[in-house]
């Protein structure tokens, strides 16, 4: 082997497979740089998503809550209108079932008008005797719920009993409607 005193310089690398190796370096930092910058941006765009999804979301609650509230409004006021008619309804089966139990069992009605507005009725019946038909406006009379009693027309019915009409003030609190 031969020694060799003058040094022979490395041989170097061409200039373009120098330029070749920076770009590519270059290309792969932008890259890695661009991926991490990229996935930043994907995390801060999906939070900005549902962030936007979130208000969505409550507005859409909101509008619901809102129409909610209408209807519940609606329903309100109707509640309200229906429970004024139902408080300024008036029942007259009250009345019906007054007469029934207050009638003398020798008494029979044979008409009756009944005005709920002044809180009047008219009966017109026939009794067995005097005596029963003293004794029914007795039990008339003795009735808080009437105001007033009159007898008015009073004769003897052809099959021999007491015919008669009255005509009752009736006490408003007989016709007041209460639910059950």
């Amino acid at each position: 082997m031969p020694i060799e005193i003058v040094p022979k310089p490395k041989a170097k690398p061409k200039s373009i497979v120098t330029l070749l190796f920076y770009l590519s370096l270059i290309v792969v930092i932008l890259t890695i740089t661009a991926y991490f910058g990229l996935v930043f941006l994907k995390n801060e765009k999906t939070q900005a998503l549902e962030d936007l999804k979130n208000l969505l979301a409550k507005e859409k609650t909101q509008t619901e809550i809102k129409t909610l509230e209408k209807a519940i409004g609606d329903k309100k006021r109707k509640i309200d209108d229906f429970s004024v008619l139902l408080n300024s309804h008036q029942s007259s089966t009250k009345f019906f079932k007054f007469l029934e139990e207050n009638t003398h069992l020798k008494v029979r009605w044979l008409q009756m008008s009944l005005d709920l507005v002044e809180y009047k009725a008219t009966l017109s019946g026939q009794a067995n005797s005097f005596t029963t038909l003293t004794q029914q406006l007795l039990f008339l009379k003795k009735e808080p719920n009437i105001e007033s009693l009159d007898l008015s027309d009073l004769s003897i019915g052809e099959e021999g009993g007491v015919e008669f009409s009255l005509k009752l003030s009736l006490s408003p609190q007989l016709f007041v409607f209460t639910q059950q």
